[in-house]
């Protein structure tokens, strides 16, 4: 797609509206924990060289605000943390040398890395 091909979808000032919307959705302790355990967990995981520092916590919570908001809802739900955990980290970590002469990029690393990161119950 070339640039002269995008087309605008939303008013700035919707845009803006929808994100204030967003930042009011509520999110318990326990799952804002879920969160940053995932986040923390890529600083120690094998075949991570570089793992995701805090602001890849605040970028968990708030996609998964909005896609909670998305889903019709007030809350986030562990699901919605786990569901977006990996764009929100993808670009913050980095692969070990190892991983990457294997052929195991990041985003391989972070659905292994979300499969071991126990989520809260329901």
């Amino acid at each position: 797609m070339q640039l002269d091909e995008v087309r605008q979808v939303a008013e700035v000032e919707v845009i803006i509206k929808l994100q204030k919307l967003a930042m009011r959705v509520h999110v318990d302790t326990v799952v804002s924990d879920y969160a940053v355990r995932i986040n923390r967990a890529t600083r120690n995981f094998p075949g991570i060289e570089r793992g995701a520092g805090p602001r890849g916590g605040i970028a968990i919570l708030t996609l998964a605000k909005a896609r909670a908001m998305m889903h019709g809802r007030s809350f986030v739900t562990p699901d919605d943390v786990k569901a977006v955990a990996s764009v929100a980290l993808v670009h913050r970590i980095e692969p070990a040398a190892e991983s990457r002469i294997d052929g195991i990029d990041a985003s391989m690393l972070l659905t292994t890395l979300l499969q071991q990161v126990e989520a809260p119950r329901q």
